[in-house]
């Protein structure tokens, strides 16, 4: 890149930062300070527009440095003096790439779009005593409906316009995905693209979406779905298995990053809000931190969290708790809660809450916008 090129995008970059929209206070900031702290360069990785620009403006900040070849030196260099923030949302090179890169030498912080408790501020929705506050919680279902089928994308909840997510996936599509491959895979890629934002919280299976396409090469198929995933728009979540091989053989299950793009993008999305449900709870359970899998034997539990050689926590999703589906999504905690000796499970739905106790082991059913907003 020549020093023209640069200055423009210095310059491009500076007037974005002088747009005069709402800054909403991320909880990642303080985590983000706190590795400040140890001297070391920081990689934030994310979405397109999920807010990595407007983290942080008190260091040396750097925004898709990818774009400049040989950058890692200059960093290398730089940081002995600055600390030093960088940021990459995959549009030449994939943020995995740029951790790998200075392996040993940064540190590393995934940020996503809104949590439930950032969306409720930048409504500017009161959250004080609400667990106690009936009114409020009334007002808190509403907003958390608004949320399930909206997403958390900053500029979409701040001015609600749909087209926003629109443009925003196809950058994502045509810039992050589609240009890592040639041309003739910009129609089988559209076909994947299609099928993930349709079918979100399910399962996929590298072959079947190789038949469907009409791509033989699976191998091609999986750098495909890989590159999806390295511009942070889906990730995976693998059956548990204690072999590793296994987990690899079995299909998958796929999420979306943020529920505005399967709604918006997606077929019949609305009207299937358990797997939205799920998604959400997916991408909470990650954003927390935690190692996910799904169990399935003869039953199936949604989300199992392992915490060194142990599974620990046990989690079922089910948008209502009816007659109809009680006794399998029942039957599919506890046979996780059996399989992992764990004594205590938790049913997240709409907004249903119980205790149940089950052969001495307890599943509590809590709303999943309480579940949010507890953490």
């Amino acid at each position: 890149m020549n020093k023209e090129d640069l200055f423009f995008v210095l310059f491009a970059q500076q007037q974005e930062f002088k747009k005069e929209e709402p800054t909403i206070p991320r909880e990642a900031t303080r985590k983000a300070l706190d590795l400040l702290k140890l001297n070391l360069p920081l990689i934030i990785t994310g979405v397109r527009r999920c807010g990595k620009s407007y983290l942080l403006k008190c260091f040396l900040f750097v925004d898709e440095i990818q774009e400049v070849s040989n950058w890692e030196k200059w960093v290398d260099r730089m940081k002995e003096n600055h600390k030093m923030v960088i940021t990459g949302s995959n549009s030449k090179l994939l943020s995995s790439e740029i951790s790998s890169i200075l392996t040993g030498r940064s540190l590393s912080l995934w940020l996503t779009p809104f949590n439930f408790r950032e969306f409720l501020k930048a409504k500017n929705i009161n959250l004080e005593n609400w667990n106690v506050d009936s009114k409020k919680q009334s007002a808190l279902r509403v907003s958390f409906k608004e949320y399930l089928e909206g997403g958390g994308f900053p500029k979409r909840v701040l001015t609600g316009q749909d087209v926003i997510i629109k443009e925003l996936y196809e950058q994502i599509l045509y810039r992050d995905v589609a240009d890592r491959f040639g041309k003739k895979l910009t129609k089988p890629i559209k076909e994947i693209s299609v099928h993930l934002l349709s079918n979100p919280s399910s399962l996929l299976s590298i072959r079947q979406m190789s038949t469907m396409i009409n791509v033989k090469n699976l191998g091609t198929v999986k750098s495909i779905l890989d590159a999806f995933e390295g511009s942070f728009v889906f990730f995976f979540v693998n059956k548990f298995d204690t072999s590793v091989k296994k987990q690899v053989q079995n299909p998958r299950k796929a999420y979306c990053i943020d529920t505005g793009f399967p709604i918006v993008l997606g077929f019949r999305m609305s009207e299937d809000k358990g797997k939205l449900l799920e998604n959400i709870m997916a991408v909470e359970l990650k954003r927390r931190g935690k190692e996910i899998f799904y169990y399935s034997d003869k039953n199936e539990c949604d989300f199992v969290v392992r915490k060194g050689n142990a599974i620990v926590e046990a989690f079922q999703v089910c948008y209502t708790l009816n007659n109809e589906s009680k006794e399998r999504e029942i039957g599919g905690i506890l046979a996780a809660m059996k399989r992992f000796n764990l004594k205590e499970g938790i049913i997240l739905t709409y907004d249903q809450e119980e205790e149940i106790i089950v052969e001495k082991r307890k599943i509590k059913v809590i709303p999943a916008w309480k579940w949010l907003l507890s953490g």
